[in-house]
């Protein structure tokens, strides 16, 4: 009894985020054809129960093959339109609307030859040709429900198998554009990195239309000897339905972090969790945030506060350069082979900083000394410490690589500049010159 209320489960799990999307996202640029898809989809599992469940009646099973006709062939050119959307961030055009034409006309044609037909005779039909093959169907031949049958049944089959078909090119020819890798998906969930959202959305496609083509394996004659097959299929299929529809809520955003998913309602938290969960909340929102718009942002803030923009305490605005221009003025009163003429040589010329891994037992190697000579050396003539003076010098040389390379992300940044990670990247950043890369490269564009 439990299973054959299972099989509903699906469509009711559509039938509440259609609610959902209604009353939370009616705002977003993909409201529209998400909300389209999830109700074809909520009908399409509908008829499938009715089509599965042994007490419907023939009155009840032609309705549902007949609706089918229209309804199926809908949701794969939906869900084309959505990926399409999410990847270009394109709008809707009223010629994207052609699709619906295949759908349309199969649909017209099913209810005009129903109309003239034998409702149990169709039955008839059916039943044999899923229970003995053709040749049940042979003796139909030239009738209306032998039309009826070939529409709603063969037809629709060959057009959604060509749907797919072109689907899956139009899903490959995406991951091709965003170089798409399956270690995106293992850092997103195990690392906390971001992911494009098409990507996520693609994954959960495909599994739903992997789940929903086995259907089409189990007829309703097979359903009592596979009855628990299909209530497994049935809740697979409901939580990859549940997990696109709530990924639908964030609309056409470009990238997701695993923590925007979780505090995508920023106000579900309590007092023990309320601190971490809206901090989490604004670095997210800010990640996603042009130069323009963060730099308008700190402005508002700061009137908000009134207070000035001011520098931290022993930073200057220049902070990323006072190594280097050190190491430059030391460099014309040093005397050439001296430990401080090969320090120079190794650190400016030969960018020994930009080493990940770089440490003052290395230098020393390579400048054939004392580790504790080579400290003394630097404190004496910097007043820097030897981390402190190889950041500085990571720091100075990333803000020549940002302006160089404005759509290089902070990954690829961290690991040009010598940092192992983005986070201790921007953490040594703002320590540095007192801004966030954000901020700064926004700043360096207000003076322009």
């Amino acid at each position: 009894m439990i299973a054959y209320v299972i099989i509903f489960l699906p469509a009711l799990v559509c039938l509440f985020w259609a609610v959902m999307h209604t009353v939370i996202s009616p705002r977003t640029s993909t409201y529209g054809i998400v909300l389209a898809l999830i109700l074809d989809a909520m009908v399409f599992f509908f008829l499938d129960a009715c089509y599965m469940h042994p007490g419907v009646s023939v009155n009840t099973m032609l309705f549902v093959g007949l609706l089918g006709s229209f309804v199926t062939p809908c949701m794969v050119p939906l869900m084309a339109l959505y990926i399409e959307r999410l990847s270009k961030g394109s709008v809707y055009h009223p010629l994207q609307a052609i699709w619906v034409v295949v759908p349309a006309v199969l649909f017209t044609a099913a209810i005009v030859i129903f109309m003239v037909s034998d409702p149990s005779k169709i039955k008839t039909l059916i039943d044999g040709f899923y229970s003995e093959g053709w040749i049940s169907v042979r003796p139909y031949r030239g009738k209306p429900e032998y039309i009826y049958f070939f529409c709603t049944e063969l037809i629709v089959r060959a057009v959604l198998i060509l749907e797919v078909l072109a689907l899956i090119f139009i899903v490959f020819r995406i991951l091709k554009r965003e170089k798409f890798k399956l270690k995106d998906i293992t850092d997103f969930w195990w690392k906390g990195k971001r992911i494009e959202l098409s990507k996520i959305q693609i994954k959960n496609i495909a599994v739903l239309i992997i789940l929903m083509s086995t259907k089409f394996v189990v007829f309703r004659g097979d359903v009592r000897i596979n009855l628990w097959y299909i209530t497994v299929q049935d809740i697979l299929i409901s939580i990859y339905v549940f997990k696109f529809c709530y990924l639908g809520l964030f609309g056409t955003v470009k990238t997701l972090k695993l923590s925007e998913i979780k505090n995508s309602f920023i106000y579900n938290l309590n007092e023990n969790n309320r601190d971490r969960v809206l901090f989490e909340s604004i670095e997210n929102l800010i990640d996603n945030l042009d130069e323009y718009k963060l730099l308008k942002i700190r402005e508002k803030i700061g009137h908000s506060l009134n207070i000035e923009e001011e520098v931290p305490e022993n930073v200057t605005k220049d902070n990323a350069k006072i190594a280097k221009h050190l190491v430059e003025v030391n460099a014309e009163n040093m005397e050439e082979g001296s430990l401080m003429a090969k320090f120079h040589h190794l650190m400016i010329e030969e960018q020994a900083f930009l080493q990940p891994r770089l440490s003052l037992d290395d230098v020393a190697e390579q400048l054939n000394s004392n580790k504790t000579y080579v400290s003394k050396l630097v404190n004496n003539s910097y007043n820097l410490g030897f981390p402190e003076l190889v950041n500085t010098l990571r720091i100075d040389y990333a803000e020549q690589y940002i302006v160089n390379h404005r759509e290089a992300k902070q990954d690829e940044i961290a690991s040009a500049c010598g940092f192992l990670s983005a986070s201790s990247f921007n953490t040594i950043f703002k320590k540095v010159t007192g801004m966030t890369p954000k901020f700064w490269i926004a700043s360096i564009d207000k003076k322009r």
